[in-house]
C-alpha cells in the first residue's frame, strides 16, 4: 500500500523539516507546527515544545502564509505496519494550503485530545530564539529540584515541590536547553508549569497565560519520559528562586 507521506509529497509541490507540538493542560490545549529553516510557527497561541518531528507540506510559501486555521487528526500508515501520523492541514477559509505529517509513535494527538480538533491560528515569528544548555538535577526523597544554566549564563533556578511522585524521583543530570526571549526577564520566572516533558518559566502565577520568560526542553524528550512524573501531570510550583553563580 501506498505510503501517507508519500501520497501527501505528490500533491505538493515543495516540503520542509517541521516539528509540531500538541499542548495539552487542565485548562487549554493548543497547536505550534515549527519550521526552524524559517524560523517561523504556526499556533493558536505561543505553545512550547515539541512533540512529533516530520515534514511540511506546500506549493507556495505567500500562500501559506495566509493560513488562519487548522484541523488536526491521527490516520494510519498503511505502509509502516499502520504506525499513526499527527496530521495537521493549515487552511485559508476553507481551502487547505499545506499539511504537516509527523510519526505519533506515543499517540500525542489523543492524548491531547485533537484527533479531528480545529480552531483558528496565525503565523509568527518563532518565540525564544535564544537558548542556552542546561541540566536538570534532583536527589531522590528530596523537595529540591534544580534547573542550572551556569555554564552559559552563569545562574540557575532552584524549585521546591510538595508532590510525592516528583519527591521520591531521582533526577541525574538531565541535559537540554532553556529558551529564553529576553536575558533580563530570566530571573523574573518565579512561577513554573512542571509536565514529563517541559518546564515552563512564568514571571506571575496565572500559568495559564501564553507569556512565558523561559523554558526548558529535555534532549531526548521524545522519546521516554525523563522528568520524574507520570505523562498526565501537571504541576505548578511558585516561589523559585534564582542565583547567580560563579
Amino acid at each position: 500500500m501506498a505510503s501517507i507521506y508519500a501520497e501527501c509529497a505528490q500533491r505538493y509541490k515543495k516540503q520542509a523539516s517541521a516539528e509540531a507540538l500538541f499542548f495539552h493542560s487542565s485548562r487549554y490545549k493548543g497547536l505550534r507546527v515549527f519550521l526552524p529553516d524559517l524560523s517561523l510557527e504556526f499556533t493558536d497561541g505561543s505553545f512550547i515544545g515539541t512533540d512529533a518531528p516530520g515534514q511540511f507540506y506546500y506549493n507556495d510559501l505567500d500562500l501559506v502564509k495566509t493560513a488562519n486555521k487548522y484541523v488536526s487528526d491521527n490516520p494510519e500508515n498503511p505502509a509502516d505496519n499502520n504506525q499513526l501520523v499527527a496530521r495537521v492541514k493549515l487552511y485559508k477559509d476553507d481551502t487547505v494550503v499545506a499539511e504537516f505529517l509527523g510519526d505519533d509513535k506515543f499517540g500525542v494527538v489523543k492524548v491531547a485530545g485533537m484527533v479531528g480538533y480545529g480552531t483558528s491560528g496565525h503565523w509568527q515569528h518563532s518565540s525564544a530564539d535564544s537558548y542556552a544548555d542546561a541540566h536538570l538535577n534532583k536527589e531522590a526523597d528530596s523537595s529540591s529540584v534544580t534547573l542550572d544554566i551556569s555554564h552559559a549564563l552563569k545562574m540557575k533556578a532552584t524549585m521546591t515541590t510538595v508532590n510525592s511522585e516528583l519527591k521520591t524521583a531521582s533526577i541525574l543530570n538531565i541535559k537540554g536547553r532553556f529558551h529564553y526571549d529576553s536575558l533580563d526577564d530570566v530571573s523574573n520566572g518565579t512561577h513554573v508549569s512542571y509536565t514529563n516533558d517541559r518546564l515552563v518559566f512564568y514571571n506571575n502565577s496565572d500559568v495559564t497565560t501564553k507569556g512565558f520568560t523561559g523554558y526548558f526542553i529535555p534532549d531526548g524528550s521524545r522519546g521516554r519520559p525523563l522528568l520524574g512524573i507520570s505523562d498526565k501531570t501537571e504541576l505548578e510550583m511558585s516561589e523559585t528562586v534564582w542565583e547567580i553563580t560563579k
